[in-house]
Parts: structure tokens; C-alpha cells; sequence
């Protein structure tokens, strides 16, 4: 019963199926990060509804099944029925039983979606938005700004005090 408990309080989603691929246990977070798998069922095999999609987790569950490989921290993208993306990372691993032989796959499912938005709203705050100066020289400057973020080189930013290097420089680093 304890195990039980543990089982459905940690904060990742989990799911456990046997080596032909039937569902043999599954916890609450599972069902709230994936809610379109609700009807899930304890003996039932894996869904087929989402097999269209290469990056899936039921053909990340699948694939390891076949591999017998363990895959850890797959960054996967799913849309629910309202077309908000979730960003998620899913981690694979192998069940031995008694004997040592395989016996079937344990997800771990993370929604990382918050961090994402995070990321988004500290990417958003290094863009060019954040400069004010229009005239030619400055223009010319955001546009090697711009092509220095793709290039893997070492940039020195010289100036005078207030000019607004250090902008340029985190812009330059969070696009690169």
C-alpha cells in the first residue's frame, strides 16, 4: 500500500506495460499531464491514435520495447484538444523480472511546458525591441549583430560607457 501511495504522488507521470506492450499500471499525473489518455485501461494495449506521430510517447514506449534500450530525457512536443503545445521529456527504462530477463518498460514523463515559457519570455527580452537607435549606422550594426549569432566565433563589443554593449552582447549570446 505504501508503494502505492509513493507511486501516485510523485510529481512525473508514469506508465508500466508488460513486454507485449499492455498497460499493467499507470498513475494519476500520466492521465493530468496526457488528459486525451483517459481511457486508458489496466490490460489494454498501448494506443494506436497517435501512431502518425515519430516522436510520440506511446512509439517512444514502443520503440524501446522493440529495442530493448533504454532512452532517457526524449524532449517531445504534444498537442492536446485545445492546440496548446505541451513541451514534455520522457524517459524510458527497462523492467527485469526475477530472473533478470526483460519484462517490459517504465515511462517517466515530465510537462516541462513552464519552463518553456519561461525560456520565451527571457529570449524575448534580449531582442531588438530593446534598442532605440534608427539611423544607419545602428541599423548596420543590429544587422552583423544578427549575423554574428550564427556564427561560433569569439566577439569583442568596444565603446563608450552607456552605449549599449552589454545589450548587444546578451543578444548576441541568447541567439547564438
Amino acid at each position: 500500500a505504501q508503494i502505492e501511495t509513493i507511486f501516485q504522488m510523485v510529481p512525473v507521470g508514469i506508465i508500466v506495460v508488460d513486454k507485449s506492450g499492455a498497460v499493467q499500471q499507470i498513475n494519476d499525473q500520466f492521465l493530468e499531464i496526457c488528459p486525451e489518455n483517459t481511457g486508458i485501461k489496466i490490460g489494454q494495449p498501448l494506443s494506436t491514435s497517435q501512431q502518425g506521430y515519430e516522436d510520440s510517447c506511446w512509439n517512444t514506449i514502443r520503440q524501446t520495447l522493440s529495442s530493448k534500450k533504454t532512452i532517457r530525457d526524449r524532449y517531445i512536443v504534444c498537442s492536446n484538444n485545445s492546440n496548446k503545445n505541451r513541451h514534455l521529456v520522457l524517459s524510458n527504462y527497462l523492467l527485469n523480472n526475477d530472473e533478470g530477463q526483460f519484462d517490459g518498460v517504465m515511462a517517466v514523463i515530465r510537462d516541462v511546458s513552464h519552463i518553456k515559457t519561461m525560456e520565451s519570455r527571457i529570449r524575448e527580452q534580449y531582442s531588438f525591441k530593446d534598442f532605440i537607435g534608427k539611423n544607419d549606422k545602428m541599423l548596420e550594426i543590429y544587422q552583423l549583430s544578427k549575423q554574428l549569432a550564427d556564427i561560433d566565433t569569439t566577439v569583442l563589443i568596444t565603446g563608450e560607457s552607456g552605449t549599449g554593449k552589454e545589450l548587444f552582447a546578451k543578444y548576441i549570446h541568447e541567439k547564438s
